[in-house]
């Protein structure tokens, strides 16, 4: 009964958000009404959960900062709990400033079929920040960031890197993507320079991991125990087919094959954490540009083909991709809701 309950929380949450970014993109006179009901209404399901792997994690953090204090938290993270006056109004703010970011990047970057893109975003990216909150929080500032580096805004892209840092230290070694991303954009298969980094991750990680242990650095990264599993490629390949099928017309399009290899460097990430601990995590700023990535391919398909269902493919899909990573897996542990 709590399993059907909790999924009846999600799946209503999604629908209505989902919505009002659909309206909001028919109707433009309704958006500065609409995109704020889109954004709130996630948020507040995030109050009221107790559901998360971390959830407990985070009430402890709370009581620390409001109590004893703890150093060793980000400063924006601590700010954010100081600031609220209960631990389920931190919950309030922290998702709304998550979904806001989100959503202004994907308003930044997608023209056409944004409701589509907030759907997968919160299929994919907002049930991992009900377990993950500041890592996720960060991934949406960097995710904004990216919108300013497409307009060649640098120093709003470092910007939001330092913001984001503050919220999850680890989030600093994005201030090195620039460089990828100018490379990406001048090739056209960036795939090339991605899977030598995947296949070189089993006999390249041992070797790192002896002289990392010798030198006494990066322990960490080595002593928690890891499992080996390409389960991800099940679910994260599918969306990328139709770009494939099309793949002369994507490419000619700079936004598509950007997006497409930023999206890539989920694999890399995926492979070697297979080995090292956390370094997965880092693949996450990544996958969530599957949001942009898909309503970009339907907008070549559009300008060749007058009647396809790709919408409906990718919409059916995302369904799978919620029923299996979340509701049968239990991803992140959102399930039950309380």
């Amino acid at each position: 009964m709590s399993f059907l309950l909790s999924l009846v929380i999600y799946l209503a949450t999604y629908f209505f958000s989902v919505a009002c970014v659909y309206v909001a993109e028919k109707h433009k006179g309704l958006k500065r009404l609409m995109y704020p009901c889109a954004v709130i209404i996630p948020s507040i399901t995030a109050t009221f959960r107790e559901s998360g792997i971390d959830y407990p994690s985070y009430r402890s953090m709370y009581r620390w900062i409001h109590g004893s204090g703890a150093d060793y938290i980000e400063p924006f993270w601590i700010l954010l709990n100081k600031i609220s006056f209960s631990y389920e109004f931190c919950l309030f703010l922290a998702a709304l400033l998550f979904c806001i970011t989100a959503c202004t990047a994907i308003c930044r970057l997608v023209r056409k079929d944004r409701w589509l893109a907030w759907f997968i975003f919160l299929v994919v990216c907002y049930n991992a920040f009900l377990n993950i909150m500041r890592q996720m929080l960060a991934v949406s500032i960097v995710f904004l960031g990216f919108s300013y580096l497409k307009e060649k805004k640098l120093w709003k892209y470092f910007l939001c890197v330092i913001i984001a840092s503050l919220f999850h230290k680890a989030t600093f070694v994005m201030i090195l993507v620039p460089i990828y991303s100018a490379f990406v954009k001048k090739i056209k298969n960036p795939e090339i320079f991605i899977l030598p980094f995947c296949i070189a991750a089993p006999a390249v990680i041992p070797i790192i991991k002896a002289v990392c242990l010798s030198m006494g650095i990066f322990s960490s990264y080595f002593s928690k125990p890891v499992h080996s599993s390409y389960g991800f490629l099940l679910y994260m390949l599918p969306p990328l087919f139709f770009y494939y099928l099309l793949r002369r017309e994507c490419v000619k399009d700079s936004l598509t094959k950007w997006f497409y290899g930023l999206y890539l460097l989920v694999f890399p990430f995926q492979f070697w954490g297979g080995s090292l601990a956390y370094i997965d995590r880092y693949m996450l700023y990544f996958q969530i540009f599957i949001t942009v990535l898909v309503p970009s391919i339907i907008q070549r398909y559009d300008e060749k083909y007058k009647r396809h269902n790709l919408r409906l493919f990718y919409f059916l899909w995302f369904v799978i991709h919620f029923t299996v990573v979340y509701a049968v897996l239990n991803g992140n542990g959102i399930f039950p809701y309380r």
